[in-house]
């Protein structure tokens, strides 16, 4: 079957809305279930002050508030990607601070996801085997859980499998306003997690071996990089009003880089390819001393740097406990009672299982059409940030469309009569 004809039967298939709309409602329950399992809808953040969830909803506040985006000393701050806040602060603007309300928003970011997960992997498998990846996104117990915690990977994960579905599109031959389209959203991304922007190169590449004349190369690496980076140029702009320098994004890299690159974390075994606040490190009067939250971002970056330089063999150990934490971690989960680790097993490890079988069927049966590959970069940016920082399970499980494209292949790769063999073997590669 080439990959024209599949593609028409995909875009026909009968009762895909009506499944993308039973998806969106399922995946929605099941996240508001699990939300009025764990949480009081009426309270907000109750971690510490220097919590991502905390910091983001203190900045929504005051942003809602037409103060700006201030951090809890009244502060105009840019420690955060100020993406996700300004998604808080457009519901606080509306309705008020009303916690509830933000929690429905987080299902509703949470279900959406699943839905674009669906029609992410009708771009690579017949509808009912799509339908299976929309399935798995829903019940995907990390993901889930973003939806009962004030964290940024709510807005993030939509946004960066809407990006990767547009990007594939285009990779597919649809018009140059995908391309564009990709670019925007891409630039949403990063302003609201900024590792995104390592696709700005990776996908750059994807594009430029599109085959076409030398120019029109050019001018859509062009079309691509303009409209990412158009989007962040306000941001930026607003920075260095700020602060008086340049910070592209934020001003908390430093802090995790450092954390994550120290003798600690290679020489305790409950740190191993894990972070902890520079305030535990040494040399953290250096980092007080400093003047600014730019300068003091700066001898953060400065610190690891430092440590990796002079430790070599250490930080290549580190790197590789990085990579394992990041694979078979369980998902950041409250501390509670036993039933949460084995639920926590019971929600991920299954499913490890099937990405690194779905992983094993790309490279035997050779997926790595630029589609394909517009997807498996998605992991590879991951990769990157994990070993430059840490491997926490929230970098991994941004990935949902990429994962669970994954976990389908893994399960098609176990079925006697595998879909994904026949249609490889009939060229659907293309897709």
């Amino acid at each position: 079957m080439n990959a024209s004809r599949v593609d028409a039967q995909s875009s026909a298939s009968p009762g895909a809305a009506r499944f993308a709309a039973g998806l969106f409602v399922v995946a929605f329950l099941i996240r508001l279930a699990v939300v009025i399992w764990l949480r009081d809808m009426s309270v907000g953040p109750t971690t510490p002050s220097t919590n991502d969830d905390y910091e983001f909803n203190v900045f929504a506040q005051n942003l809602a508030a037409g103060s700006g985006f201030l951090n809890d000393q009244g502060r105009p701050s840019s420690f955060r990607a100020p993406g996700f806040s300004f998604f808080l602060a457009g519901l606080y603007y509306e309705a008020g601070v009303n916690f509830a309300l933000a929690f429905v928003a987080l299902c509703v970011l949470g279900a959406a996801s699943c839905v674009l997960t669906y029609h992410l992997a009708r771009e690579f498998f017949p509808e009912n085997w799509a339908r299976v990846a929309g399935i798995l996104s829903a019940v995907y117990l990390p993901h889930v859980y973003f939806a009962t915690v004030f964290y940024s990977e709510n807005l993030f994960v939509p946004l960066l499998t809407l990006g990767v579905l547009l990007t594939v599109r285009f990779l597919k031959g649809a018009s140059t306003w995908y391309l564009a389209a990709a670019g925007v959203v891409s630039g949403l991304a990063t302003l609201t997690r900024p590792f995104a922007l390592i696709l700005l190169p990776l996908i750059g590449v994807l594009v430029w071996f599109v085959k076409r004349p030398l120019a029109t190369r050019l001018a859509k690496v062009a079309v691509w990089t303009a409209c990412f980076v158009a989007v962040m140029i306000p941001w930026t702009v607003r920075n260095y009003r700020v602060h008086g320098e340049f910070v592209l994004v934020a001003t908390n890299g430093g802090s995790t880089f450092y954390g994550a690159n120290n003798d600690r974390v290679v020489t305790e075994r409950r740190l191993y390819g894990y972070w902890l606040s520079t305030v535990e490190l040494p040399h953290r009067d250096l980092i007080d001393a400093q003047p600014n939250e730019v300068a003091h971002d700066a001898m953060e970056w400065k610190l690891g740097m430092d440590w990796v330089k002079s430790h070599p063999k250490q930080f290549t150990f580190a790197a590789g406990l990085k990579l394992a934490r990041l694979a078979v971690g369980l998902p950041d989960f409250d501390a509670g009672p036993p039933l949460y680790r084995v639920l926590r097993m019971v929600g991920y490890w299954p499913f490890l299982v099937l990405f690194l079988l779905g992983a094993l069927a790309c490279v035997r049966l050779g997926l790595w059409s630029l589609p394909w590959l517009a997807v498996h970069l998605c992991i590879v940016a991951t990769l990157i940030t994990a070993v430059i920082f840490w491997g926490s399970a929230r970098f991994r499980d941004v990935n949902l469309g990429a994962l669970m494209l994954y976990a389908t292949a893994g399960l098609q790769w176990l079925s006697a009569t595998s879909p994904l063999r026949k249609a490889t073997a009939g060229g659907a590669d293309a897709r």
